[in-house]
């Protein structure tokens, strides 16, 4: 089944179950969902409306528009099956960046954990593409386009601040200073101790001053071990074993 812009096809064969692959040909994002697990989640306060692989639901889901939503109910009736339409699932919300004016889908209270711009026009992906440019000027830590694009997600999403002479991020599992020179010897990082840590962390990157020094940080964790040399900043955000973790541009 296919239209102008979505394609969805039979990928019964993943599973060996009824299942299907939807492709959003414009912005090249892609989710693959079972038939029985087939339903449109809708967050209730911005509209937006997604079908979501569950498995991996920040880096595998489409957001449904009319078009979609035609395209869907046509395979519903094809099937005999019920398209029903819930609330996000899984703890997924939708949050927007107040400096970019950019949506995105995350796992609510722990944005770190990965998020999904939600790209609904031109000039959304234009102010992406400009906020990963300003990235591109850090050469020594920015190695290529896909990582600047990282960069700014994280930014987006608040849990990244530009100092003076380097960043200073937030990651599932603890925060971290890189330096925009890529002295790894003058970056550091603290794990959290507790699950409740992140919370407090985002809370105080927004507000805090000095937060490029770890010592700071210690007067907000004071149970905290600074770990110091050879900080591997991106090593935190490979997907993890629950399929969370950043998306640049869908792709």
């Amino acid at each position: 089944m296919e239209t102008e812009r979505y394609v969805i096809r039979n990928a019964s064969d993943m599973e060996g179950v009824p299942s299907y692959a939807i492709y959003d040909k414009e912005l090249g994002k892609y989710a693959y969902i079972r038939e029985d697990q087939l339903a449109i989640q809708k967050d209730a306060t911005s509209g937006f409306a997604f079908v979501i692989d569950m498995n991996q639901p920040l880096c595998n889901n489409v957001r449904v528009t009319d078009e979609l939503r035609g395209l869907l109910n046509d395979l519903a009736e094809k099937r005999n099956i019920e398209l029903p339409e819930v609330p996000l699932q899984g703890g997924l919300t939708v949050n927007r960046d107040p400096k970019t004016g950019l949506n995105f889908l995350t796992i609510e209270g722990n944005e770190a954990k990965g998020i999904s711009v939600i790209i609904t026009s031109q000039e959304d992906i234009d102010t992406l593409e400009s906020l990963a440019d300003e990235f591109m000027q850090y050469s020594a830590i920015v190695r290529d386009r896909e990582i600047a694009g990282l960069w700014a997600l994280l930014e987006i999403s608040g849990n990244l601040k530009r100092g003076s002479e380097g960043f200073t991020y937030l990651t599932p599992d603890g925060i971290s200073y890189t330096p925009y020179n890529g002295d790894n010897r003058a970056g550091w990082y603290i794990p959290y101790s507790s699950p409740f840590d992140y919370g407090k962390a985002k809370e105080f990157l927004a507000k805090g001053n000095n937060l490029s020094d770890a010592y700071t940080w210690i007067g907000v964790f004071p149970k905290a071990e600074i770990i110091w040399p050879d900080v591997e900043p991106w090593s935190q955000y490979n997907k993890n074993e629950t399929g969370h973790g950043f998306q640049y541009m869908g792709r």
